[in-house]
Order: structure tokens, then C-alpha cells, then sequence
């Protein structure tokens, strides 16, 4: 199944005909994309790679893989890429032998390269998935609300069948949906893509057309809405915010950016999460990681407490069918108190999908933005709060993000220099802010490749008190770090 909808998305000679009453949803999806973009929309949207896979959850958020924990498809792409954006390593093709696929290590700095490269690419690709996906929750939202129609069509072709129920499109996850543009009337919410009874989805053209102003541009129903969200009301059921701006230069999040920052506090780690993910972070979408979701509380809290600034859209009722919006304004501190601890979870749409927060009753707020000042305020960058520190609170812990990454020796020799350097560190310098056991935590995590009875010969070397100085800051604890790292990077090459 691998790259199967890529394949079927790049050939619409593949896809059912349209007719006079009733388009293809992949069609739909296209139609939409170009309505909604404009010249942004290429078309190549659907047949965007998916990304890369070099990282791993930890407790304290994402770190690179190292070697060990590697799949051997993934050693794959690596060496391909260094073959293909990186000749200076020389990279040969690799051969596959009768025994199986053969062994593939990288140096550090082939690793160091090879992930960089992987950043880059999926950095550039983030958008056109991002539009992609848009495009689809358009007409999610559209045929979830009865806006538009959907019918099947059966495979070998036949007649169309009645009006799907618009509760058939209320749910989190329609990717299945989207892969060949299928579904299984007999079980709608399945995670099949294809098969003997799935068949082919329609959408009404009559309806699609009416959704989507002659110029092309999403109809917007509250054209007397202002604030700092000036997008159509089509942007407001996804995030409201285009995704090509970087965060840090936005003066207003949505709650998922504002989750985000929350739990990494750094701009580097914020970019790479940013996209797609953000639509998740309301609801529980499956691959949100659990620390993300967890700072949603954290949130709520300043918000009620008023240390974080939210600005909304309130909804002060609904009556046969017809939503009540006033003007996006800022809100007060008070009109968060009604979501306690117990309620948090209704930070959510029935779709997932639209920044609405039910307050109780027929009281809503739409399109809830914070300000970014106010958050990073609250939170400040990692290290920004580190060096504000004077001393170590008894409590404190070490940084979330290392100041070095993991060394990855391609070789014993290599391993066994990178273990005499760092023998000569711990004799002749040593860790004055660390007690032994943080010390052996953060070698061992520097030698993370290596065998076990070298990684001991280091820590051997390791001479403490346990005791940490009174006026030893995180920030001198990251400097020691940092020259530890600088110097096993200088020394490994003496030897």
C-alpha cells in the first residue's frame, strides 16, 4: 500500500467521471484547494511525500533517533538522501546481497547532515500538505453541517444512491476516505481504503458551486466580524491562520501554537510541529503527543486567571440553525471561570477541527486567538527562564533540550576516541554544577552508541560529591554541558 494514493491522486485518468449533478470528491477536493488558494494551490498538493520519520517521542518531548533505534528503512532513506543532497560523503549505492539487506552505519556528521536535510525538506513540503488537507476539511465541514450532499456510486459504475445522512461526515479522521476516494457503506468509519464493497464518493455540484463565490473565494457569512482574524469563515472551522507566516511572528496564536510553545518553548521545536498537528491539539486526535495535550490545562488556567489574553468570537445563541456571532473582541479573565478543571475537554468542536469552546448553556466563543506576547511571557523561551534563575530550587531538573546532541561513533575506533576524550574531560575538567548521577545521565546520553563496557569506562572517570554548588545556575549547568560536548567534538579527532 505504500505510496498507493500518491499514485492514484497523480492520475485522474484513474477516477470515476464526474457528471452534470454530482463531481468526485478527489475532484472536489481540487476544486476546492484552487477556490480557496488561488495561485498558491499548484496542484501537486495531493502528491506531497509524506515526511520523515527521524525523530522519537521522549518524556520531555521529540529527540533525533540515534543509530540503535533506527529501522533499517529508515537507515535507507538517510543514506539516500546523503547520496542524492550530500556527494561529499561519497556514499555508495547500496548492494543487496542473497543474505538480506546489508549493514548501513553513519558517521556523526553524516547523521548531523543527513537529519538537517530531512528538516529542510519536510519544512517545504509542510505547506502544500497543509493546503491539501484544508481542502479537504472544507468539505468535511461543509457535509458534516448539511451544506452539501454526498452520495456512492458503486465501483463498475450504476446508480448514484440517496443523500448520505450529514452525520456520516461528523468524526476526527476521514484519511480513509480521501485515499482513493472510498468508503464502505457497511462500515463508514472503517479504516479500509478499498475493497469489494467500498464505492466511490460524490458531492453535489450545485452545492459545491454555491459554497464557492464566482471569484473564486470562500463564501464568509459574518462579513461584519473584525480583529486581529481576517480570514473567511471556510479558514475559521481549521485554524484560522495562514500557515505559511512563521509563529514567532504572528501577534496571535491559536490555542494549539499557544499548546506547543507551551510544552517545547522553543521556536526551532514549534516550527517542526506546527501544521497539520495544530488541528489536532483540541481534540483527541490520535498522534498529539500526551505532554502537548497536557499543557491545555496550563492554559485554561492563565487564561481564567488573566495572565494570558484570549480574544474570541462570542456565539450568544442558536436558533433554527441560524448562528448569532457578535464582533471578535477581547475577553475578560471572568468569562473563562465557567470552564473548570472538569470541563476542559470541551476546548473542542464535534469535529475536532474549529477553535469553539462551549461555556455552558447556548454560550459558545469561536475562533479563540491569545496573545503571543502573553504567552511567552508566562512561559518563557528555554534558557530565557534558565538564566533568570540565580540559584538551584532543590526541585529543579535538567533542561529539557540538551545544549549537544548524541554523539553516533560509526565505528569502535571512533567510539573508543570519543571515550578516552571524554575520560580526559571528566580527569581534568569534571562537572561542578552536576551531582554524580546527572553527570553519568548526560555522558551516557552522549554515548548512547556505544557498547555498554565502554560507556562504563567513562563513567568510572566520574568524580562528584553529589552535592551541587548553592549558586550554581541552570545556565552555568548548560555551559558545562556545552563545553563538554565542544571538547569530546575537538579531542575525538587528536587520537
Amino acid at each position: 500500500m505504500a505510496n498507493e494514493d500518491i499514485k492514484f491522486w497523480s492520475d485522474p485518468s484513474r477516477w470515476p467521471r464526474d457528471t452534470n449533478d454530482y463531481v468526485f470528491i478527489c475532484q472536489a477536493v481540487l476544486i476546492v484547494g484552487k477556490a480557496i488558494f488561488g495561485d498558491e494551490w499548484t496542484g501537486d498538493e495531493p502528491i506531497t511525500p509524506p515526511p520523515f520519520y527521524f525523530w522519537t517521542g521522549a518524556p520531555n518531548g521529540l529527540r533525533p533517533l540515534v543509530q540503535s533505534e533506527a529501522s533499517q528503512q529508515q537507515k535507507v532513506q538517510m543514506h539516500r538522501l546523503l547520496m542524492t543532497h550530500s556527494p561529499q560523503f561519497k556514499r555508495e549505492p547500496i548492494r543487496y546481497g542473497r543474505w538480506g539487506p546489508p549493514s548501513i552505519q553513519f558517521r556523526h556528521e553524516e547523521c548531523s547532515a543527513g537529519l538537517q536535510i530531512a528538516n529542510d525538506i519536510d519544512a517545504s513540503h509542510a505547506l502544500r500538505r497543509d493546503r491539501f488537507t484544508r481542502a479537504q476539511w472544507f468539505l468535511v465541514s461543509a457535509l458534516s453541517e448539511g451544506h452539501l450532499a454526498s452520495r456512492l456510486r458503486p465501483i463498475r459504475g450504476g446508480a448514484f444512491s440517496d443523500d448520505l445522512p450529514s452525520s456520516i461526515w461528523n468524526g476526527e479522521d476521514f484519511s480513509a476516505r480521501f485515499f482513493w476516494g472510498q468508503m464502505n457503506p457497511s462500515s463508514p468509519f472503517g479504516v479500509g481504503v478499498g475493497g469489494d464493497r467500498h464505492q466511490y464518493i460524490f458531492v453535489s455540484r450545485e452545492q459545491l458551486t454555491a459554497l464557492l463565490k464566482i471569484d473564486g473565494k470562500p463564501t464568509d457569512p459574518s462579513p461584519q466580524s473584525e480583529g486581529p482574524i481576517l480570514q473567511p469563515d471556510a479558514f475559521s472551522r481549521f485554524d484560522s491562520i495562514v500557515m505559511d507566516q512563521d509563529p514567532m511572528g504572528m501577534s496571535q496564536w491559536s490555542l494549539g501554537i499557544a499548546m506547543l510553545w507551551i510544552t517545547y518553548r522553543s521556536a526551532e521545536r514549534m516550527r517542526m510541529r506546527v501544521g497539520n498537528l495544530d488541528m489536532l491539539l483540541v481534540s483527541d486526535g490520535a498522534g498529539t503527543p500526551r505532554e502537548v495535550t497536557a499543557a491545555r490545562r496550563d492554559l485554561l488556567n492563565a487564561m481564567q486567571d488573566g495572565r494570558v489574553v484570549a480574544t474570541a468570537t462570542p456565539i450568544s445563541g442558536i436558533n433554527d440553525g441560524r448562528v448569532f456571532r457578535e464582533r471578535h473582541r477581547e475577553t475578560s479573565a471572568t468569562e473563562w471561570k465557567p470552564l473548570d478543571s472538569q470541563r476542559i475537554w470541551t476546548l473542542q468542536d464535534r469535529d475536532g477541527m474549529r477553535h469553539l469552546v462551549w461555556l455552558g448553556g447556548d454560550q459558545y466563543f469561536d475562533d479563540v486567538r491569545v496573545n503571543r506576547a502573553s504567552v511567552m511571557n508566562e512561559w518563557p523561551a528555554i534558557g530565557q527562564a534558565d538564566a533568570a534563575k540565580n540559584e538551584l530550587d532543590p526541585q529543579d531538573h535538567l533542561p529539557s533540550e540538551p545544549p549537544f546532541p548524541i554523539l553516533l561513533p560509526g565505528s569502535v575506533p571512533a567510539m573508543r576516541r570519543t571515550v578516552k576524550a571524554a575520560q580526559r574531560f571528566m580527569r581534568d575538567h569534571g562537572f561542578q554544577t552536576l551531582t554524580k548521577a546527572e553527570a553519568e545521565e548526560q555522558i551516557l546520553k552522549v554515548l548512547h552508541a556505544g557498547t555498554q563496557v565502554l560507556r562504563r569506562e567513562v563513567v568510572s572517570e566520574i568524580s562528584s560529591d553529589g552535592k551541587r554548588r548553592p549558586q550554581a545556575s541552570l545556565a552555568n549547568r548548560d555551559k558545562e554541558l556545552a563545553d563538554c560536548r565542544e571538547f569530546l567534538t575537538n579531542d575525538d579527532q587528536r587520537d
